[in-house]
């Protein structure tokens, strides 16, 4: 039996995986939308070239950014507009299912309204990886990259030590 993962699986693993790396910018609408992720560390270990990933959402349902609240005693505020939700730069910082939407906490590091963050909803059809060349990735190859890449970062960093001790 085939196993298929859901649209919710596939962002939650996605969004996980990205981490501390920012959306930096959009292109599209609720129907095709493309997010540039940029993830250096994980892009070159496709090319050393590379820099960013894309996300491509398909079929959206819900896409919204709930503003962190300062003073916290104040109702968030919610923003719905693509042009405004993605106006600036979001830090991933971790991510969570919720029946059937992803909130995906952000560090937003501009806002003007005292804000530093927010969390994003959002929900789908379906969802696609693309390095970037465009390139189709799926989850495991991605989570692949990332356990290759830490574990030789965890080598070289264990090696480093072993010299400095001697």
């Amino acid at each position: 039996m085939l196993y298929v993962k859901s649209p919710l699986t596939d962002m939650e693993e996605t969004f996980a995986l990205f981490h501390g790396s920012s959306i930096e910018s959009w292109t599209g609408d609720f129907d095709s939308l493309k997010l540039t992720v940029e993830c250096v560390y994980l892009a070159e270990c496709i090319n050393k070239s590379f820099r960013n990933f894309y996300l491509q959402f398909s079929a959206i349902d819900k896409l919204e950014l709930h503003l962190w609240a300062y003073p916290p005693d104040v109702d968030n505020e919610v923003v719905t507009e693509l042009r405004d939700i993605f106006w600036e730069e979001l830090e991933i910082v971790s991510t969570k299912r919720k029946k059937e939407s992803l909130e995906i906490m952000c560090f937003q590091h501009r806002y003007p309204r005292d804000r530093q963050g927010a969390t994003l909803h959002i929900s789908c059809g379906s969802i696609e990886i693309l390095d970037q060349a465009n390139n189709e990735i799926t989850t495991d190859r991605l989570s692949h990259l990332c356990s290759d890449y830490w574990d030789a970062f965890c080598k070289r960093k264990q090696g480093a030590l072993v010299k400095k001790q001697a």
